[in-house]
């Protein structure tokens, strides 16, 4: 990946359309999550953040918060996989300072087969916070599209591991779309 200095990042930034430049044109619902806030920003290593929430039965919940962002490098024809895998490390180590007594339940690439079309490659880790009944699931999915890193952190009570396993794939999929 290349880096670039200052005056190349403004230079580009002149010619190139982010994915969203307003919030008319961020998708309402995804995954059958509500849109619930979007911040749009010009800082490559921060990005544009998007959250999303729903309800489930009875107490549950799902939370979707999703980073678009470059971090000064051109990914514009993409990065390789190493690359991203460091990107979703770095996340995934984040989140583990962050928990009490976390349990990562896996690391590794993965394809998502998407409803009609090619499977879909992200990197992927997931970890439960603590081992209390409160404990909460996390799923870190990192890509690169549209020539930026592309981080969801999808996040739900463990109760409901099963419902938030299949919500997260249809989730990954309606982003994936609505970004490509």
């Amino acid at each position: 990946m290349q880096q670039y200095s200052n005056e190349a990042r403004n230079e580009m930034n002149t010619h190139r359309s982010p994915i969203f430049t307003d919030q008319t044109k961020v998708p309402e619902v995804v995954g059958q999550l509500g849109l619930m806030r979007f911040d749009p920003s010009d800082d490559p290593d921060r990005g544009s953040i998007f959250r999303y929430e729903a309800e489930t039965e009875g107490d549950g919940w799902l939370g979707a918060n999703v980073f678009l962002y470059d971090r000064g490098f051109d990914l514009r024809d993409g990065a390789d996989q190493e690359e991203v895998a460091e990107e979703r490390d770095s996340s995934f180590k984040r989140l583990r300072a962050n928990a009490i007594e976390p349990t990562t339940i896996g690391v590794a690439p993965i394809k998502c087969q998407m409803p009609g079309g090619q499977p879909v490659d992200w990197q992927w880790a997931c970890l439960r916070s603590s081992p209390n009944t409160d404990a909460e699931i996390t799923h870190v999915a990192i890509r690169v599209d549209g020539g930026y890193f592309n981080k969801v952190l999808y996040t739900y009570p463990a109760s409901i591991d099963s419902i938030g396993r299949v919500a997260l794939v249809e989730f990954l999929d309606d982003w994936h779309r609505a970004v490509t």
